[in-house]
């Protein structure tokens, strides 16, 4: 388990009260993801000369300038995958704080104060191995709404109607509990059934992180999916 630099509170108040945005409201604690999402929607919507605008973007500067709190789960079979997800947990924890666990090992997910869930695991049969198939059906619809998140699998360099893609289902059924993808689903290649990797796949996956961050850093609000590439653009296990 890979713990990184410090992350905030496991909770952002979002206190209207306190922040001026109602001046008869109750206050209301928030998860930082749906803080985010509220405000981001607000600033959309509301004209750029009123002052509550003016509040909301001193709030959302509050938020994206926190560390960021991300949970890197990962199954893995030979090896492979672990070592891709450790590689996607390394590049994110430069910008906060990042625990990563094998499925079996990640108990049940508390999205209290998390801002951040990436899911990845080998293909197997073109679809997720079981354990983390039954990781995502305990997870009821809702869960994780608004929350950000992104899959990757692990796979042949193939055509993906011949492989499959775990990470595409893992997408699927993590839009099914309310998650917000931030990237479509991507796959990292081995050269063989027990591996090693193919050249250079540690660098992308690490390259991979990135792109997860830049997306972070200007998510769009909840229920907005990602398009996810052609057939022919990322082909094997």
């Amino acid at each position: 388990m890979v713990q990184t630099s410090p992350r905030p509170p496991k909770s952002w108040a979002f206190n209207p009260l306190q922040s001026g945005i109602l001046s008869h409201a109750p206050p209301v604690d928030l998860p930082p993801h749906r803080t985010y999402n509220l405000l981001v929607r607000f600033l959309a919507s509301s004209r750029p000369t009123s002052r509550l605008t003016n509040v909301a973007t001193g709030l959302l500067a509050q938020l994206q300038t926190g560390n960021m709190n991300a949970f890197v789960i990962y199954d893995s079979t030979f090896g492979n995958t672990e070592q891709i997800a450790r590689a996607i947990a390394d590049t994110l924890g430069e910008q906060g704080s990042v625990r990563v666990a094998r499925v079996g090992e990640a108990g049940t997910l508390d999205v209290e104060g998390l801002d951040l869930l990436v899911l990845g695991c080998p293909t197997q049969r073109h679809k997720p191995t079981p354990a983390v198939q039954a990781f995502l059906v305990s997870l009821p619809r809702g869960a994780l709404q608004g929350l950000p998140a992104a899959a990757f699998d692990t796979r042949y360099r193939k055509a993906r109607w011949l492989t499959g893609a775990a990470a595409r289902g893992i997408a699927k059924r993590l839009r099914k509990t309310g998650a917000s993808p931030l990237l479509p689903p991507e796959s990292f290649f081995v050269a063989a059934r027990l591996g090693p990797l193919e050249e250079g796949e540690l660098q992308r996956a690490g390259d991979w992180a990135r792109e997860v961050l830049a997306s972070f850093e200007h998510s769009v609000p909840d229920g907005t999916e990602v398009s996810s590439p052609s057939d022919g653009d990322n082909p094997a296990e």
